[in-house]
């Protein structure tokens, strides 16, 4: 079998992903769209990779935290329980990504968190401005940020594309012809040696 993530071209990965759980995540399809990208992802993982999972709605919570890469069972299990449902704080989920992705830092490797979020977080205006700041602290400190956005107004897109930037990552659109190896070749830019 093809191994889609060469350890002689790509380093390990220490990646968190961010999900947004929210109920607006159920319409379009967007969390099944998600979980297709995912699943492709988690079967490219190696064993010098490691891959946490934290869901938010209303609070965060950590599905799994620093599994190894070969563990793609495991992984895609995690993802096959979750239903969503409830609103989001979205400044809750990403503090404690940040906190996962710091406590397991990868020194030569890529640090990132991936943000999956339809963008309708219900915080308010105070919190943009937290949630950046988050943002700028980490990307200075070497944790990448890039956010997997399903967000069809041009206010939300907009928003999305500029965390994005700020994290010193990308932004990627799942829309009604999205490709299933969207994450694997995010995560194939960011690693490659």
């Amino acid at each position: 079998m093809l191994q889609e993530l060469p350890k002689d071209r790509f380093r390990s990965n220490n990646i968190v992903f961010l999900i947004d759980i929210s109920k607006s995540m159920q319409s379009q399809n967007r969390f099944g769209k998600l979980k297709e990208c995912l699943g492709v992802l988690f079967n490219a993982m190696r064993d010098i990779d490691n891959v946490s999972i934290l869901v938010y709605n209303t609070k965060s919570i950590v599905l799994l935290e620093s599994e190894p890469g070969l563990h793609h069972q495991i992984m895609q299990d995690a993802i096959d329980t979750i239903k969503p449902s409830g609103f989001t704080n979205g400044v809750n989920g990403l503090e404690n990504a940040y906190i996962i992705a710091r406590k397991h830092f990868a020194a030569d490797g890529n640090n990132q968190v991936i943000l999956a979020t339809d963008g309708e977080f219900s915080d308010g205006r105070n919190s943009e401005l937290t949630m950046k700041n988050i943002i700028e602290t980490n990307a200075r400190n070497g944790i990448r940020l890039s956010i997997v956005g399903f967000a069809e107004t041009k206010t939300v897109l907009d928003n999305l594309q500029l965390m994005g930037q700020t994290g010193n990552g990308h932004f990627l659109l799942i829309n009604q012809n999205f490709d299933n190896q969207l994450l694997l070749n995010e995560i194939k830019s960011m690693s490659a040696k």
